[in-house]
């Protein structure tokens, strides 16, 4: 996505929720799309990041006319009895007569009233190079912030694709848990060789009860989990309606629709380590401009002035070049080893960011690898054990196998459940961290 489209996309985001009163009734599934969307609008990080980026853009923009020449006006209305004021004052009415050269007139003018104006022009030929380093400087930062722009509206996304997903995942298990909870306690209320006397029907009475409280407490920590990513995604977005739900979806598909893997021969550094090595570009270019303290300036000048008094108006013009160099000035000695040094660090913290990043990326792909092939084999063994559970009730109800062998199964069942949640809220933060240390864009 590039910038234009990205604030294209944004200003049709906040349009189009002004626009809209609401969203759906109140405890109606929402799309991850719809989701994404009340993110975006409320989201402060990207509200900075966008803050920052018009601000730098303007700053570049500014720089970029240096080469412009400066035009000025100077005016003001004044009464004075000052001797020097008001001689020089009448000279420039070209008003002056001799007897304004006596002693005592000279020493003694009285209160006069005049008003001065000028307009000037300054055009800048060659400034050491600061102005150009400047620019350059601020270009590179503008940059950097653009960057900053995109990485932040990929952090919000990839965080909530973790959130949306978790939801998906706790959802499917929530599910499966109530379905098992429900085969336990429709065993446990048709069982009747749980008497003492029985040894081996009272342990399969045990047996059961301990594994519907197991159950019900995993119900408890989905319900907890679920709450956890809820309280987080109404913190990303206040408009979310109370009692909303995520729109039900296979883990898969919502994966690869909202966090495809990225391919490995086209992954470059991510928007954050770009915008570090552009921030550091630009301080590697006001280093150069801390040089142009010590080189000449040159410039033309021309300026026109009119003064105004009791006896006339007159006017007058100056036109010419002129020289600046500062010979000497103790505070901009050392000011280029000081640039010098943080451009340095600079470019050590974005190297140092893209090492750890590279790092980060290396063990998140193979976390990613590692948690695809596990959900893979968890999704056959569920095929297969929900086959064996069935056919394994079906014994049981016929006296074929006993409660044991058959809670057997049904522990299975729980543990494979528990397995395949996890691994698929590992794949999910493989995936995010995956993406976040890549140049990933967001759909």
């Amino acid at each position: 996505m590039d910038l234009n489209s990205m604030r294209l996309s944004a200003l049709v985001t906040v349009l189009g929720l002004a626009l809209t009163p609401a969203f759906a009734a109140e405890g109606a599934p929402l799309s991850f799309a719809a989701v994404w969307q009340a993110v975006q609008a409320e989201s402060p990080s990207q509200k900075a990041a966008t803050a920052g980026y018009q601000a730098a853009e303007i700053a570049s923009d500014r720089s970029g006319r240096h080469w412009l020449p400066r035009a000025f006006l100077n005016a003001r209305a004044y009464e004075t009895n000052d001797p020097a004021q008001t001689f020089f004052a009448l000279l420039g009415e070209r008003q002056a007569t001799s007897n304004d050269f006596v002693p005592d007139v000279l020493n003694h003018p009285g209160s006069s009233f005049f008003t001065q104006a000028g307009v000037g022009l300054d055009f800048p030929i060659f400034e050491g190079g600061a102005k150009v380093a400047e620019h350059d400087a601020l270009k590179s930062a503008a940059h950097a912030r653009s960057l900053s722009l995109q990485a932040a509206v990929v952090e919000d996304y990839l965080t909530l694709t973790r959130l949306y997903g978790g939801l998906l995942i706790m959802s499917e298990q929530e599910h499966q848990l109530r379905a098992l909870e429900r085969t336990v306690e429709s065993t446990l209320q048709r069982y009747q060789l749980g008497e003492r006397g029985n040894p081996v029907g009272y342990s399969g009475l045990l047996g059961l009860k301990g594994l519907r409280n197991r159950v019900q407490a995993a119900i408890l920590q989905n319900l907890e989990q679920v709450g956890a990513f809820r309280d987080s995604l109404f913190a990303m977005a206040k408009r979310l309606p109370e009692g909303w739900s995520v729109k039900p979806q296979e883990f898969t598909a919502f994966l690869s629709e909202t966090l495809p893997a990225p391919k490995s021969e086209s992954r470059q550094p991510s928007a954050s380590v770009q915008s570090a090595q552009a921030m550091a570009e630009s301080q590697a270019k006001a280093a150069e401009g801390e040089r142009a303290k010590f080189l000449p300036k040159l410039g033309l000048s021309a300026s026109e002035d009119l003064t105004n008094g009791s006896r006339g108006t007159g006017t007058s013009y100056s036109a010419g070049a002129y020289l600046q160099w500062n010979l000497f000035s103790a505070t901009d000695y050392g000011s280029v080893r000081e640039a010098q040094f943080k451009s340095a660090e600079a470019n050590g913290n974005a190297e140092a960011q893209a090492l750890g990043e590279r790092m980060r990326q290396s063990e998140a792909r193979h976390a990613d690898f590692a948690s695809t092939q596990t959900i893979q084999l968890l999704n056959e063994n569920v095929k297969l054990l929900t086959e064996q559970t069935e056919a394994s009730r079906k014994l049981y109800q016929s006296g074929a196998i006993s409660a044991l062998q058959f809670l057997e199964v049904l522990s299975r069942r729980a543990d494979l459940l528990a397995s395949l949640t996890q691994a698929e809220l590992e794949l999910l933060a493989a995936r995010e961290t995956e993406l976040k240390t890549s140049d990933f864009e967001v759909p």
